[in-house]
Formats: structure tokens, sequence, C-alpha cells
């Protein structure tokens, strides 16, 4: 765009264009021969000369031109001294401007780009937080089975602890039943070897009271033999006696002493057969013999009985008695 002629040349500049914006003066032939090409350089006293103003946006460059004559130079130049001082310091400005523009430009690439790195690594962070809170969620979860078994674990361990201690309780138990079993049985076998004992010991007794019985048996019964032999010889004798006396008194004629005599064989008879149905019994049902009811005679028939019979007895074998 062109700027108003004049010594005051400054040109205003929109602010969406201060990031472009440059003074410069150039002599005209430069500007004829290369427009390009920038020198900052200010020529006073020369005839052709130019200020030109800048504006570019990328390759392309539009260049606003301000001409001064010469003879108003001399007389303007410490004004144009004093503007373009001014320039130059607003062209100072306005780089320093566009360093602080452009600063701020790459600051804010960079901060866009740390923000997307940000957002994307707070995207990542927030699907590991995701998968964490998940995982923390299994792990919860297994947390909770663990507890679950460990607990199942327990009571199992108590229920054994309490099977363990009933059949400690049981076992023991059975250890001293086996005890006392055993001691019964070594009692058992201690009442067996006196039962024994005693059976043998009444066995060698009962064998030795049989044969004992067997020779009082046999002692008795040849007593009673030798008994009833000395009975029936003194039978005889009596009987022999008894004729004789009987002649005696029939010689005297005396009858009451024949009815006496005939009274005594009667007696005697009787006695007689006492003896020998004790005899016959082998003396089992009493142990006194039968003619013990007739223990004496007379007087005169015992003393015969005596005397006869000594000589028998003398000759009798004799009989141990046992006790």
């Amino acid at each position: 765009m062109e700027a108003p002629s004049g010594l005051g040349g400054a040109v205003p500049v929109p602010a969406s264009q201060a990031a472009k914006k440059e003074w410069r003066a150039i002599p005209e032939h430069s500007f004829r021969s290369n427009g390009s090409e920038e020198q900052e350089h200010v020529k006073l006293g020369q005839s052709a000369e130019r200020t030109i103003h800048e504006v570019g946006t990328g390759s392309r460059v539009d260049y606003c031109a301000i001409t001064i004559d010469a003879d108003d130079a001399e007389s303007n130049g410490d004004i144009l001294q004093q503007k373009l001082q001014e320039i130059m310091r607003q062209r100072e400005e306005l780089q320093q401007m566009e360093i602080e523009l452009q600063a701020r430009a790459i600051a804010r690439s960079e901060i866009l780009e740390v923000q997307n790195s940000f957002e994307v690594q707070l995207k990542e962070h927030m699907n590991i937080n995701a998968d964490l809170k998940e995982q923390l969620h299994e792990r919860e979860q297994s947390i909770l089975e663990l507890e679950r078994k460990l607990e199942e674990k327990d009571r199992e361990l108590r229920a054994m602890k309490i099977d363990t201690e009933a059949h400690r309780v049981a076992r023991e138990t059975i250890l001293f039943k086996d005890e006392q079993l055993r001691e019964a049985q070594s009692w058992v076998a201690r009442v067996q070897e006196m039962d024994a004992l005693q059976s043998s010991t009444n066995q060698s007794l009962q064998a030795e009271l049989r044969e004992r019985t067997e020779q009082f048996n046999q002692y008795w019964i040849g007593f009673q033999r030798q008994f009833v032999e000395m009975e029936h010889h003194h039978l005889q004798a009596i009987q022999q006696l008894q004729l004789e006396l009987a002649e005696a008194r029939k010689k005297n004629g005396n009858y009451e002493d024949g009815s006496r005599v005939s009274h005594e064989n009667s007696t005697d008879s009787s006695s007689y057969n006492g003896n020998q149905i004790n005899v016959i019994d082998g003396g089992k049902s009493n142990g006194h013999l039968g003619f013990a009811s007739n223990g004496s005679v007379d007087g005169t028939s015992s003393h015969v009985l005596s005397s006869s019979s000594s000589s028998k007895i003398e000759h009798a074998p004799s009989v141990p008695v046992v006790p």
C-alpha cells in the first residue's frame, strides 16, 4: 500500500502484519536494479533517496516509496534523522516483538507438542490406570477367594485338630485298655498257672487218696476177713463149750441152767448172723461190728472164749492200720 508523501513518512502497519514490518532507506538506482536486496544505510545529501516500507509474506514483498527532494533534505535532515532514529527504535521494538512472538509461537508449538504428548501420556496413564484398576479388582477378587479358601482351610484345620485330639484320646484309651488287657492276661496266666498247679496238686492228692483208700479198703477187707474167721472160730469154740456145758448140766439135772443155755445159744446165733451181714457189705454202711450188741456172754463163757481163741489170734497175720 502507499504512504502519504511528506517529511513525516511513518506508515502505520496493522497489528496482523507487525511480524513482517520493516522500514528501509535505499537509493533510487539500487531500487531499480535490485528490488529484493536489503541495504540498511541512509546517505544524506543525495538527490535520489527514498524511504520505503517493506511488507512481505513468504516470497511476496510489497514496497511503499516516499520521494524526498534534494532541496528539502538539508533543512529536514535533523527531522529525518530523528524520524529515522524513531523508526530504528520502533524497528528494534518490532524486532523484539517479533522475537517474542516467534518465541511465543515456538513455545506455543512446544506447549502444543507437550500438551499432545501429555494428552497421549494421560490417555496411556488412564488406560494403564484402568488396567491397574481391573488388575486391582481381579487381585481383590483373588484375595477374597484366597481369604475364603483360607477360612475353609482354617475350618478344616480346626476339624483336623479336633479329630486329632479325639484320635489321641482314643489312642490313649486304647493304650490304657491294652495295658489293662495285658495285666488281665498276666493275671489270668498266673491264675491258670495256679489252677494248673492246683489241678496237678489235686490230681496228685486224688491219686494218693485213691491209693490210700484202696490200701485202706484192702486192709479193712483183710481185717474183716480175719475178724470173721476169728469170730467163726470163736463161735465153734463157744458151741463146743455150750455142748459140753449142756452135757454137764444134763448130768446134774438142772432145768433152769438148760433153759438159760438155750437162750444164750439163740443170742449167739443172732449175733453171728449180724456179723455175716456186715462182712458182706464190706464195712461201707457202718464201721462198727455187728456183734457189739452182744458184747459179752456170761463170765464163764467169755473167759473160755478168750482163752481158747488166744492161740488163733497169735497165728493171724498182722494188719497195719492206716490213719
